[in-house]
């Protein structure tokens, strides 16, 4: 198809996007509207969770009771969602390769299937079937499940495909399995014995038949664990299949003792509770050690070569632990056992620290996709992270290092070297540069830094004492002196010169500067006022001159907009507000982030504020959006580099003719990417959809044109 073609092809389409003119697209922001973020991130529910040797899983609930299955690797120490549908979901449980979970979407509990590797999700039951609530379990073979419906145990074979009825007379629950053998608790007699599924011979065995309750089974090879009533107290027994030995594992010392349930086993340890302590013991052994205290029984905890996982519920909260049993050490999973702090943004992103009382963590959270990540490994010491839409940095106190993280390759890289002494506060991020200060002798070097090539290039050098470093675009921005002798100044990266903007200050708390403007606050008498630097007019200007006493603090800017703190309107000096300001039209915004809770260190990053907020007594970094994301966040500039353009907009203001002609009327390097940034994300580029177009046209009905970016490449 030639490019005229193309082109008309293309604006054909414009009258169709006019039946969603009226429409919000799915990624646009409400502007105005708080949201938290933390409390849906990779927060743990009363639903279940599971443990393989690689992966721990669970179910996250957000604000609006949507429910979602994280997948986190242990090695990795990284969660990420791997559903989007909304539905009510429990039970997940995972092994080799895959994950499985029940989904109530069709009221019934169908299970659904998701390959890690191909992160392909299929539907494994049918109406047929209606999966009992934490009665699922999966081997890298063999998925088996308890059928409400008929009381009968089935068992799916994940290489052929194909399921196995394996129990017919009902009144059987609580399956398990390995990779040979499935293992049930059968009820049809007047008590509970277990069975266990030959699948190789294809016939069920009885194990056990005490007069007495044998009930929970677990399975590990061809071990079978479980509760056994015979003694005056519940016992945990073990059955070897190979051999046809029972063993009692446990053994009360006394009638006042406590029950000992819930056992799982993996090769020769076995887990259990004895009242709400976690022991871990080997079958060989009588003696055992405490895992966890105050462990919740609702939530199984679950046990692999290396670790056990547990959680222990608050009032609130649930949260994940997840012990070493070589180290004989526990330590939080996920981001949710911790207090957020260090909130920061860009268009795209929200970052934030989650202090955990042993190792702090950075998370990342994806506004678009709704996805949070753990960035930070646990021999990391992380401390203010930031965010662009293409990198994300950190202070690593332990190694006294500046790290930046490449949020589309997920490539780690430390900054700085032996050589350099990186103050841990003053650090900006824009993009892919970073200014950073860095300390020597005689007071600090200012450093820029091109993180796409990790080239760094000495800017300029202070003597004195620095008050505050931002950046934003072609302009660095610093405030340095003492004793009433501190400069405000301006680097132009493009034209490599230095401004001073004012001098003669005698204090200052908070320098930031923006697209067309520079804003800090300096004392004058007893008050702290704000002042702003015109870069067009070129001009210094007070901006409030207030009549009665009163403080405006700490200015933080993106583009034409900054947030402050004022105590203008509190019954307590030291009690401030939050207020938006528009230079652009000299007045505030209408919005008022955090007024209706108990906000605190905001921030503001690309069209967006973000606070750490303690309403209702629980911690969380909340956002609102003052503004519509950019069509253009932080991309371009650079070999290689790409610039995004929202499909939708540029079919109906008539740009994408334009983009076409910029790149010289041809279509290299120009592609059409849906859902980017989501684990679906596809790409064609504009060669291949002209080739043919019906499957073009295929997919935005599919994918919808809201999810569709275009993208040039330079």
């Amino acid at each position: 198809m030639k490019v005229r073609r193309m082109q008309g092809a293309l604006a054909a389409l414009v009258l169709a996007t006019s039946l969603w003119s009226a429409t919000t697209p799915a990624h646009a922001e409400s502007i105005g509207s708080e949201e938290s973020i933390t409390s849906s991130a990779l927060s743990v529910s009363k639903k279940g969770m599971d443990l393989s040797e690689k992966y721990a899983v669970w179910v996250s609930t957000n604000e609006d009771s949507e429910q979602s299955i994280v997948l986190y690797s242990i090695d990795n120490e990284k969660g990420e969602r791997i559903t989007t549908s909304s539905s009510s979901k429990s039970s997940p449980v995972t092994a080799g390769n895959y994950v499985a979970w029940i989904d109530y979407g069709r009221k019934d509990g169908d299970i659904y299937l998701y390959d890690i590797t191909s992160q392909k999700t299929t539907k494994v039951t049918d109406s047929t079937f209606k999966a009992t609530d934490q009665e699922i379990q999966i081997s890298e073979n063999y998925l088996v499940w308890t059928n409400a419906k008929d009381k009968n145990i089935y068992a799916y074979d994940l290489s052929k495909k194909s399921t196995i009825q394996l129990t017919t007379k009902g009144k059987a629950s609580h399956p398990s399995v390995s990779n040979s053998y499935a293992v049930w608790q059968d009820n049809n007699s007047s008590d509970a014995d277990i069975f266990y599924y030959d699948f190789k011979k294809g016939k069920a065995v009885l194990a056990t038949d005490n007069s007495e309750n044998q009930t929970y089974p677990d399975i590990s090879d061809d071990v079978i664990v479980y509760e056994d009533d015979r003694n005056s107290l519940t016992e945990i027994y073990s059955y070897d299949i190979s051999t046809g030995e029972e063993t009692r594992v446990t053994k009360s010392k006394a009638s006042t003792d406590s029950n000992k349930e819930g056992p799982q086993i993996s090769g020769n340890k076995v887990i259990y509770l004895d009242d709400e302590e976690l022991r871990i013991q080997s079958l060989s052994s009588s003696s055992y050690d405490e895992v966890g205290s105050s462990v919740s029984s609702r939530l199984q905890a679950r046990i692999n070569s290396k670790y056990v996982l547990y959680a222990v519920e608050g009032s609130n909260s649930v949260s994940l632990y997840l012990y070493n049993i070589k180290q004989d050490e526990s330590s939080t999973l996920g981001s949710q056992a911790g207090d957020p702090a260090s909130p920061a943004a860009s268009d795209r992103y929200v970052i934030y620290l989650n202090q955990g009382k042993k190792q702090d963590q950075v998370v990342l959270y994806d506004v678009k996709s709704n996805v949070s990540t753990v960035l930070t490994s646990s021999n990391e010491s992380p401390r203010k992270p930031l965010v662009s839409n293409k990198y994300a940095v950190w202070y690593d106190l332990k190694k006294d290092v500046l790290v930046s993280y490449d949020l589309k390759t997920g490539k780690k890289t430390s900054i700085t070297t032996d050589d350099d002494v990186p103050h841990e506060d003053f650090y900006a991020l824009q993009g892919q540069n970073l200014v950073w200060a860095d300390e020597t002798r005689k007071g600090y070097s200012l450093m820029l830094t091109d993180l796409k090539t990790n080239k760094s290039k000495d800017i300029e050098d202070v003597s004195t004492e620095l008050k505050g470093l931002d950046l934003y675009d072609s302009r660095v921005i610093w405030a340095d002196g003492q004793d009433n002798k501190i400069e405000v100044s301006v680097y132009d990266i493009d034209d490599e010169d230095t401004t001073t903007l004012k001098n003669r200050i005698s204090d200052i708390d908070g320098v930031s500067v923006g697209e067309n403007y520079a804003v800090w606050s300096e004392n004058v008498g007893k008050d702290w006022e704000l002042y702003y630097y015109d870069f067009k007019r070129e001009t210094v200007n007070q901006l409030y001159r207030n009549k009665e006493p009163n403080d405006q603090r700490k200015p933080k800017m993106s583009g034409n907009v900054f947030v402050y703190e004022d105590n203008q309107y509190s019954r307590d000096d030291d009690q401030y507000y939050y207020y938006l300001y528009d230079l652009d039209s000299k007045s505030l915004m209408k919005y008022y982030p955090g007024e209706d809770g108990i906000p605190s260190e905001m921030a503001i990053g690309g069209n967006r504020v973000v606070w750490v907020d303690n309403r209702d007594s629980v911690s969380n970094v909340y956002m609102m959006a003052f503004d519509q994301p950019s069509d253009d966040p932080d991309n371009g500039g650079g070999d290689g580099e790409y610039k995004d353009y929202n499909f939708k907009k540029v079919l109906e203001d008539g740009t994408l003719d334009q983009i076409i002609k910029d790149n010289g009327n041809s279509y290299d390097g120009i592609y059409f990417v849906f859902m980017d940034g989501s684990t679906e994300e596809a790409s064609v580029s504009m060669d291949d959809a002209s080739e043919d177009f019906d499957v073009f046209i295929e997919l935005i009905e599919g994918y919808g044109f809201e999810n569709i970016y275009v993208r040039v490449y330079q």
